[in-house]
């Protein structure tokens, strides 16, 4: 069978030779259609909640806030996964979004939902910064503190942050 092929290929030779640039062009064509990211965001989309309620326990914190919130943040769609921490004066509930699900709109949901919520008076949950595992690396890499917004041309950050980092 490879013999037959190869008999073929030496009689059409225009054909085969055309056969082949197709095949580089294609390819060519696919390669430049191709988003490369330096590092790519492979992290679901996540949204955090987080409420102070100062001078309390964790138990009256976990009945009085993170389990109200999580009532609320219970129809919130494309949810695939509910986590929540609670310490002396302080709630986190993380909610992990299927992927593909777009940033903003599952912010928006949660703020939507979050306002069903029975919270007692002083307790205001807002939502975490939006930046994914990827942004994390940026921020530690850069020594940025969570608070600082600063806009970096991505080359410069990456010829002279993280490149010696990663050394």
């Amino acid at each position: 069978m490879i013999a037959q092929l190869l008999r073929i290929a030496l009689r059409q030779r225009f054909l085969f030779v055309l056969l082949g640039a197709a095949l580089i062009a294609a390819g060519v064509w696919s390669f430049t259609q191709l988003s490369i990211e330096a590092y790519p965001d492979i992290s679901d989309t996540q949204v955090v909640v987080i409420s102070l309620y100062p001078g309390h326990a964790a138990e009256e914190i976990e009945q009085q806030v993170t389990v109200p919130i999580e009532r609320a943040l219970n129809a919130v769609p494309n949810v695939i996964a509910r986590r929540s921490r609670t310490i002396f004066g302080l709630s986190v509930v993380e909610l992990t979004f299927e992927y593909g699900t777009n940033d903003y709109f599952a912010r928006q949901v949660v703020l939507e939902k979050l306002r069903d919520a029975q919270l007692p008076d002083g307790v205001t949950p807002t939502l975490g910064p939006p930046a994914g595992s990827g942004g994390e690396v940026v921020r530690v890499a850069s020594g940025l503190s969570a608070g600082d917004s600063v806009v970096v041309d991505g080359a410069v950050l990456l010829q002279g942050l993280l490149k010696p980092a990663s050394r």
